[in-house]
């Protein structure tokens, strides 16, 4: 008898990826202080709520994750430093992606004229041209008056947005008072103080509930269960055209995309659908109820087919200081829009929806790789 060999799918639809749950939140902090905050805080969030979870939540003396018997159970090394579970594809991984992902604010930026050179510090290369990526891809420069800097005066609001994956939702009063003992340590260089003054939570319709009362300093987690990714997906989907065959993506934060083990400036299509799938694959692996079923390769080679129609992206460094190699670290990605077109791009779309809400590329929890659907023709 002829063993009987699965088909699995090459059309992506949002079905495809109900296997993986999330619930997205936003987080509204009021300054208490003058607060100097970089323009991009991504880093400064994610490590000020690591720092702030871990004194939360961690109840031995020497502090070391590594050599800590309640660490199996412990939700700061789940939530900070996610190892891959034994028996999972990704067990020879040294780490995984994080349950969680940051959406810091985004601000106004604009690029430099074609021809400019970069700023020089110690140590850099020069930036060569426009277009010309042979030496280091051209910057992007904000158009604040403080053009690394974000001040914020006492009584002004720092907004943000969080998503959470799986069984992290469920840690989520955890996750709050971390953030409310985040806001109280203070922010920045100069620790500027926050009050939390409101949590969150938002369907996949964008109907909005709040959960964190600031007065009584409780938090009603009944409405924060999320919903499955496909229902986000499809929600998303009622906002776009279907039957289109050009699409434009606008990357918001930097995109680090890799290939050949080398930052790409500008991506491929088949490039992007590469990264997608491995971070829905990964994020379901890890936090879903079942992995996904897919084709890649044949899927790939349908992406190969989508033509970019053209590219106006901009190189951005974004600059954080690593306490583990103190040391600062330089985050370069590719911000700006590119437009492909190809008869195959609607059955990308739930695909790309799904990379709204999850991110692409390296440093996702840190908010980078953040983009959005913006037209389609």
């Amino acid at each position: 008898m002829t063993p009987t060999v699965a088909v699995l799918p090459l059309h992506l639809s949002a079905q495809s990826f109900a296997g993986l749950r999330l619930a997205r939140h936003e987080i509204h902090l009021r300054a208490v202080d003058a607060a100097r905050l970089p323009a991009f805080s991504g880093s400064t969030l994610r490590g000020a709520f690591g720092f702030a979870l871990k004194r939360a939540v961690c109840v031995m003396d020497h502090r070391d994750c590594a050599r800590c018997l309640l660490a199996d159970r412990c939700i700061y090394p789940f939530v900070f430093e996610t190892v891959p579970p034994a028996g999972s594809k990704l067990e020879s991984q040294q780490n995984a992606p994080h349950p969680f992902t940051l959406e810091p604010p985004v601000g106004d930026w604009e690029t430099r004229g074609k021809g400019d050179k970069g700023t020089r510090g110690q140590g850099d290369k020069e930036i060569g041209k426009e277009g010309d990526f042979s030496v280091s891809p051209p910057p992007l420069i904000p158009s604040s008056p403080h053009p690394s800097h974000r001040i914020l005066e006492p009584g002004e609001e720092l907004t943000f947005g969080l998503t959470l994956y799986g069984r992290a939702i469920e840690h989520l009063p955890y996750i709050v008072f971390a953030i409310h003992g985040m806001a109280e340590n203070g922010l920045g260089a100069g620790r500027a103080r926050f009050d939390l003054t409101g949590v969150e939570a938002f369907d996949p319709a964008g109907a909005r509930s709040a959960l964190y009362d600031a007065p009584s300093g409780r938090l009603d987690s009944l409405g924060a269960l999320g919903a499955r990714l496909d229902q986000w997906i499809e929600a998303r989907l009622t906002r776009l055209p279907r039957d289109s065959e050009t699409l434009r993506l606008r990357f918001l934060t930097p995109a680090r995309i890799k290939s050949d083990d080398q930052l790409q400036p500008r991506p491929d299509f088949d490039l992007i659908v590469r990264n997608l799938l491995r971070r829905v694959s990964m994020m379901t692996e890890l936090y879903g109820d079942a992995p996904l079923s897919l084709d890649y390769r044949g899927l790939l080679d349908r992406a190969a087919t989508v033509a970019v129609r053209s590219s106006d992206l901009r190189w951005w460094d974004v600059e954080r200081y690593s306490t583990r190699q103190q040391a600062p670290m330089r985050m370069g990605g590719f911000v700006g829009e590119i437009e492909f077109a190809g008869a195959v791009l609607r059955d990308f779309l739930s695909l790309l929806a799904a990379g709204e809400l999850l991110g692409i590329g390296k440093g996702t929890s840190f908010g980078l790789g953040r983009y959005e659907i913006t037209e389609q023709g």
